[in-house]
């Protein structure tokens, strides 16, 4: 049996090297980016009109004129004008050029409109270069906007648009087969008999995967039978980079997984993590570099362990660096004697200084997935000591990003 530090750094080892795919810009959704980008024009490209109202000659108003003649409008999009009379203005649209001749905007709603002219009012004084965004001011030429590594989310998109990225080097993401294991475990269709339950496992991790970008996935539940698992798990070493199995790696009779997947060429690197939930947790690599996550059957397990372990290395394998784990602070005592790591589940909430807390969430077990669900996450509590205080803080672990 190994701790969870060691498990984690055992699988982290095995990763294969993160590749890469050109898709096109309308992929959207959560990706990785492959490839670093870096802008080649100024940002922004020009100087830009900040506000609606009128561009002027800074030296104008600096020598005491208040009253400035419109001599034109430029518009966003418009090919950039001259003030040809630093006496006059032009009117102005956010996001326009800033005029040639221009070097200061002032807001309408610091302006008195005439006829054909804008008057100023004795207000605070004005500053050269107000309400101007100016050219290069955000990021010069070459540097570095978003590199390799970034998850893409809505302003990321945006980024890389603005670069014309009409096709982007993204993480490519494995073929993943989810598989379910025994006997007890019927379709979510079916009623089931007494001595049955209805399949859940698989849900719950296809869930999870799709929620991060993960979208090749084959999933199946195989019966307890040591011919149809060696079959099977064939094929789907065959055919997928991945398999997250669910149920068949304790020490009960019927625990086949860990003899078969020996069988078919998949190396052992550990079996049992001291921590509860998840302790029989099972990973090997195939053949072909292939990555075997056996989780256990119990929901509460399932969901622990994938966190902890699974998809944190299907991101790196995205080229995704870890990220910084957040803290939380406990809210009541915990007792927990066992010399064990503890994943215990809780739900959160914020503090208005913006800590966050942690409430402990009652479960009946690592089979109780109904409560699960009422919980945000889990902690993580180490080994030692075997009493947790309120309000020390611990590594938060979230079901949701």
């Amino acid at each position: 049996m190994i701790g969870v530090t060691e498990a984690e750094a055992i699988i982290t080892a095995r990763l294969p090297a993160a590749s890469a795919v050109l898709r096109p810009l309308e992929a959207l959704g959560r990706e990785v980016l492959a490839e670093d980008l870096v802008n080649t024009d100024p940002l922004p490209p020009f100087d830009r009109v900040a506000m609606d109202g009128i561009a002027i000659a800074f030296a104008s108003w600096q020598a005491g004129q208040r009253c400035f003649a419109v001599a034109g409008i430029q518009a966003a999009g418009a090919p950039q004008l001259s003030l040809s009379d630093a006496t006059q203005c032009l009117e102005v649209m956010t996001g326009a050029m800033l005029p040639l001749g221009c070097d200061t905007v002032i807001p309408y709603e610091q302006l008195q409109r005439g006829t054909n002219e804008m008057r100023l009012p004795e207000t605070p004084p004005l500053s050269c270069g107000q309400n101007v965004h100016h050219k290069g001011s955000d990021y010069a030429p070459g540097s570095l906007l978003l590199p390799a590594g970034t998850v893409l989310s809505g302003p990321q998109w945006a980024v890389a648009a603005s670069l014309g990225k009409a096709r982007l080097q993204l993480g490519c993401r494995p073929a993943i087969a989810i598989v379910s294991t025994g006997d007890e475990l019927v379709p979510v269709d079916t009623t089931p008999l007494p001595h049955q339950i209805r399949l859940s496992n698989p849900y719950l991790i296809e869930a999870d995967l799709r929620a991060r970008g993960f979208d090749v996935i084959t999933r199946c539940h195989l019966p307890d039978s040591e011919t149809v698992l060696a079959e099977k798990l064939q094929n789907l070493l065959a055919d997928n980079s991945v398999l997250i199995l669910s149920g068949g790696v304790s020490m009960g009779k019927f625990d086949l997984l860990p003899e078969i997947l020996q069988q078919l060429g998949v190396s052992c690197h550990f079996h049992k993590i001291r921590q509860k939930p998840g302790k029989p947790m099972w990973f090997g690599t195939g053949p072909k570099d292939q990555l075997v996550f056996a989780l256990p059957g119990n929901p509460v397990s399932v969901a622990v362990c994938l966190h902890r372990y699974v998809l944190p290395a299907l991101q790196q394998m995205l080229g995704q660096p870890p990220a910084p784990r957040p803290f939380a602070v406990l809210q009541q005592e915990i007792v927990f004697k066992k010399p064990l790591v503890n994943f215990l589940p809780v739900r959160v909430d914020y503090a208005p200084n913006g800590q966050i807390q942690a409430w402990p969430v009652a479960m009946n077990g690592s089979g109780d997935f109904a409560s699960l669900a009422r919980s945000d996450g889990f902690l993580e509590l180490p080994a030692e000591p075997e009493r947790f205080v309120a309000q020390e803080a611990y590594p938060l672990w979230r079901w949701t990003n």
